[in-house]
């Protein structure tokens, strides 16, 4: 199907409710969401979430973007009505994110009607991969949640955390290639999604996007908040070295 033809379904006078075709028709749901509201199609003919949407979903991503894993987990108990012992198992079976958490939390209060949970993280899942699925660009490695293992291995580490939906980040992506090409050979250079790594932004107390964290020998030398230039990230990893 052409995104251009996602849309209502005229025999349901609406949008398509029925969860069945919800649950098997990929079509289906972006028809649904883009009937619904919750997503738009672009003068490129292609699918974006609406203001609207992002609007709600902002609201939960400030709640869950940060919290550490035994809130995260007791919020999946509570959403998915499982008990508390068996959250982190249904966290790693879906493979679930605090974005996706607040992404199926936006998506469920403002369905204005009733469906499965199954077909709402459906759905969810559907709204999460359209907007930023990562704030990490793809030529920049993802630092991992063992964060402190990788930086202790290196001589020195630019770690780049950057925010979903964030202008100031996007500026600084658009010059990473000439950013990165200042850094000495010596420097290995990560990125993390600060919505995804919210321990990293505790242990180094990072409260801004973007923020460039600097690490000489595993340890915190320099922290540059809000958009730097790549001179001056460049003129800061110097002086950190030769610190």
């Amino acid at each position: 199907m052409s995104v251009a033809n996602a849309g209502a379904d005229p025999a349901d006078g609406g949008v398509d409710p029925d969860p069945e075709r919800l649950r098997e028709d990929g079509d289906a749901r972006l028809e649904f969401l883009v009937g619904r509201g919750f997503l738009a199609v672009t003068d490129e003919d292609e699918l974006t979430p609406t203001e609207s949407f992002e609007d709600v979903r902002a609201v939960y991503a400030d709640s869950y973007t940060d919290v550490d894993d035994e809130t995260f987990h007791d919020t999946v108990a509570e959403v998915f009505d499982i008990p508390r012992t068996e959250a982190p198992e249904r966290v790693a079976q879906l493979g679930l994110s605090r974005w996706e958490l607040a992404t199926y939390l936006a998506v469920q209060s403002d369905l204005e009607t009733d469906l499965p949970g199954d077909v709402v993280l459906e759905l969810a899942a559907v709204m999460a991969a359209a907007g930023e699925a990562s704030a990490v660009p793809p030529k920049l490695r993802t630092l991992p949640a063992s964060f402190e293992d990788v930086l202790a291995d290196e001589r020195a580490a630019v770690v780049f955390v950057f925010a979903r939906e964030c202008d100031p980040c996007r500026s600084m992506k658009a010059e990473l290639d000439d950013t990165l090409g200042r850094l000495p050979e010596a420097v290995t250079a990560t990125g993390a999604d600060g919505g995804d790594a919210p321990d990293l932004r505790r242990a180094f107390e990072v409260d801004v996007a973007p923020t460039t964290l600097v690490f000489v020998d595993g340890e915190l030398a320099e922290k540059l908040e809000g958009y730097t230039t790549p001179e001056d990230i460049e003129e800061t990893v110097r002086r950190a070295l030769d610190a």
